[in-house]
């Protein structure tokens, strides 16, 4: 039998058919919109990274807590943020990869978390609400969302929806909703991401242990 999310990705769906139909209900206006913030987006985030000036979490990341200390999410967030980049076209569709390399990052200080895979809601000013499939991290106590920063240069996400990145304890979360549907285990890594990700993973421990060093 087929392995569910070997066939359907990491969201338990086939995303690439989620997005046509997305697509397919759209006013001609809302088409245009959607195909011109696609290629704004390709063309900055290409500069952004010709540049190496794609955007670090850490630059507006909201934290509360000190396990792990501040410096220390500092670079879990950043090597995430720039190990996704590298290995995609850019984060802001990437939800799953982000929080994968985070919670490997997060392994080498001995710290536990889980990749969730969910649903979000947010409020957007003077429209309706806007849901959709997402991916975040989960310690025993705290949530990790550190991609959030980059929700925007995906065009299936309002413009106006800027959220920054948060790390703290869940009751604490007020700008955003969360409904965990389901984990992927270190184990699933290489199915429901990409083959090559235990390599990777490995090289974003590496990088972010050089770091932590200093």
């Amino acid at each position: 039998m087929t392995d569910r999310f070997e066939k359907f990705g990491p969201f338990g769906k086939d995303m690439e058919q989620v997005s046509h139909a997305y697509f397919s209900k759209l006013s001609p206006r809302k088409k245009r919109d959607f195909l011109r913030r696609e290629l704004e987006a390709g063309l900055w985030i290409k500069e952004q990274k010709a540049k190496n000036e794609r955007p670090l979490p850490s630059t507006k990341l909201f934290s509360l807590g000190e396990i792990p200390p501040r410096a220390v999410r500092n670079v879990v967030l950043d090597v995430a943020a720039q190990f996704t980049d590298r290995y995609s076209e850019g984060r802001g569709r990437q939800g799953p990869l982000f929080a994968a390399f985070a919670r490997a990052v997060l392994e080498t200080q001995g710290v536990a978390s889980e990749v969730v895979i969910g649903w979000a809601r947010y409020l957007v000013p003077e429209q309706t609400p806007f849901e959709w499939d997402y991916a975040w991290l989960e310690t025993e106590l705290e949530v990790i969302d550190g991609n959030s920063d980059t929700l925007n240069e995906n065009p299936m996400v309002p413009e106006t929806l800027i959220r920054t990145p948060y790390w703290g304890p869940r009751e604490r979360v007020h700008d955003r909703q969360l409904t965990k549907i389901r984990t992927v285990t270190v184990e699933r890594e290489a199915l429901e991401l990409n083959p090559d990700f235990p390599i990777w993973r490995k090289d974003a421990q590496q990088h972010a242990l050089s770091l932590l060093k200093v």
